[in-house]
């Protein structure tokens, strides 16, 4: 099972490919997310996005993702969407409108991942035309925090997945943001 959300658009494009929207998954059985990004939402750029985001997961795990759930918005539930997901023999689970709590935890995802980027564009003076960077960083540094402090797993799904160790020598539990309701000042700070 993956699920899918989308966040954008954001005013300044990224420096990384002039992308606009942030697209996150989350595979709760691996405890890893990915981040990717598109310059719009159209329905051609959301098959892409989806088809390219699942194989590389696919790929990683050695398993097929059977069931994608997906907030409705009218680029996911077009005809070549229902045509992509047939034949990937995966069952798109829509969620009921405004009904964030359809995607479970992969919503509060976004809070600490805009938190941890800003903080890391702030300290390290980054241009806005990074925040697709930062998202990345950010997104990585908070699977492998979590991973750190909760010591369900000896290694996170970033590493897992990448064969990779981040560095989170310089995060600490007071230092990473906790599981709130989404704070629309820091979405206004991504969208300005």
């Amino acid at each position: 099972k993956v699920y899918w959300d989308q966040f954008g658009k954001v005013h300044v494009a990224s420096a990384y490919h002039g992308f606009q929207y942030a697209h996150l998954f989350k595979m709760p059985s691996k405890n890893f997310g990915m981040i990717t990004g598109s310059k719009d939402l159209s329905e051609e750029t959301c098959k892409h996005v989806c088809a390219k985001v699942v194989a590389k997961l696919e790929a990683r795990f050695k398993q097929k993702v059977k069931i994608i759930r997906i907030d409705s918005f009218s680029s996911t539930k077009g005809k070549e969407m229902a045509q992509q997901f047939a034949r990937a023999l995966m069952d798109p689970q829509f969620s009921p409108p405004g009904q964030h709590a359809f995607l479970g935890d992969l919503e509060s995802w976004w809070y600490p991942t805009f938190i941890r980027a800003l903080i890391g564009m702030r300290h390290g003076r980054a241009p806005r035309a990074q925040w697709f960077a930062a998202m990345v960083w950010a997104l990585d540094c908070e699977i492998a925090l979590a991973c750190r402090l909760s010591s369900s797993e000896p290694i996170s799904g970033y590493e897992r997945a990448t064969g990779l160790q981040p560095n989170v020598s310089d995060q600490c539990a007071f230092y990473s943001p906790g599981r709130f309701a989404l704070d629309k000042s820091v979405l206004t700070k991504f969208m300005e």
